[in-house]
């Protein structure tokens, strides 16, 4: 059987870059949604040189997700559905607290109908970055799908995994758009948010199932460099992709007719920076002999996902409560490092009862072998 380029530990201080990176993005080159009391001038000439390639926190988050569910045992519905839960536990236990809070400090009005939209991040006035949640359970459903329908042929798996999600999705949107006339719906939402990133997903996908790091980017790498020059091509690669993003962020097929009107059909380039990135900086983790700088990489990313929940509170309807105490600090270096303290602090303390909570839950998806010990 097929093993995965890196290892848990290199998989996990990925997680833990693209947290940080996700944690500056959110912190500072967003001004608008800063409290009273909090600003940071200095940084406005140079939002716009980091706002994109920022963002390569969600192309990591995407790409590992189609890259690891190759190597999966179980390509079924019921895996995905077990995968899902996880999330949505997690996301819970999250978002209630808080709710609670919101409405105690008198931040937030509660409503039943908000709270249902809420608890599955079709609206999200508390957990305000969390349209990941929607997009990684509808993601889940249709990697099932189109790994059933997958072939033996890169080019075709291509045309499956990212040419037909795209064009469906294009098709979906115009559909709502032009023919019901639908403007601000969640529906739009959810189809915008599918064509920026399941490519990302689509990609991870295709470069485990056809080993690209291993049969093409590894060959590459020996006859280009060799020695120390190696880690410099792999800085190089990070770098380039990471920037690559503000440079040129798109790239258009053609355009198609959707009920009369024209939709232009382009992707998001992170279906070419997302692998370069992941395959300099998993290299670079990798050859890294000391632990200084892997140790805290990995213990961010082993929480991550509760810790990406968790900062939501500093930009929701809490904001007025919890932005003062990140910012506390002032200095941007050491209020990333406080947010990051407290958020992993936190989510050391609610990955107690998750633990269980996911133990008990995953006991409904996995039967017992007769006569295992």
């Amino acid at each position: 059987m097929k093993t995965p380029y890196i290892d848990r530990k290199t998989t996990a201080d990925l997680k833990g870059l693209a947290l940080i990176f996700m944690f500056v993005h959110h912190f500072f080159t967003f001004q608008d949604w800063y409290v009273p009391g909090v600003a940071y001038p200095g940084f406005t000439p140079y939002i716009r040189f980091f706002q994109g390639p920022l963002k390569m926190c969600v192309v990591l988050f995407a790409f590992l997700t189609g890259y690891f569910y190759v190597f999966s045992s179980r390509k079924t519905l019921k895996y995905s559905l077990q995968k899902i839960t996880d999330v949505l536990l997690s996301y819970w236990m999250v978002y209630l607290p808080l709710l609670v809070l919101a409405v105690v400090t008198g931040c937030w009005q509660f409503s039943l109908s908000g709270f249902v939209r809420e608890l599955f991040a079709l609206e999200r006035p508390i957990m305000f970055f969390c349209w990941y949640v929607y997009f990684y359970a509808i993601s889940m459903v249709l990697l099932p799908l189109l790994d059933r329908l997958s072939t033996r042929s890169a080019a075709a798996d291509a045309g499956l995994m990212l040419l037909l999600p795209m064009a469906v999705f294009n098709i979906l949107e115009g559909t709502l758009k032009f023919e019901f006339g639908l403007q601000g719906h969640v529906l739009l939402e959810i189809l915008s948010n599918l064509q920026e990133w399941f490519p990302c997903i689509a990609v991870g996908y295709l470069c485990g199932k056809y080993s690209f790091f291993e049969a093409y980017l590894d060959p590459l790498t020996e006859k280009l460099a060799k020695g120390w020059g190696k880690y410099v091509f792999f800085l190089m690669l990070c770098i380039g992709s990471f920037f690559g993003r503000l440079i040129c962020p798109r790239f258009t097929l053609g355009a198609v007719s959707v009920a009369g009107n024209w939709m232009e059909l382009s992707f998001q380039m992170d279906v070419f920076y997302g692998p370069l990135f992941f395959y300099g900086a998993a290299n670079l983790l990798k050859a890294l002999p000391f632990a200084p700088v892997r140790m805290p990489l990995e213990a961010l990313g082993k929480q991550s996902l509760l810790m990406w929940f968790l900062h939501c509170g500093f930009f929701g309807r809490t904001k007025h409560v919890l932005q003062p105490i990140l910012y506390f600090p002032k200095n941007p270096i050491l209020v990333t490092l406080w947010g990051l303290a407290l958020c992993y602090a936190a989510a050391r303390l609610l990955d107690i009862p998750l633990k269980g909570l996911l133990k008990a839950k995953n006991k409904l998806f996995v039967k017992k072998e007769a006569g295992k010990v």
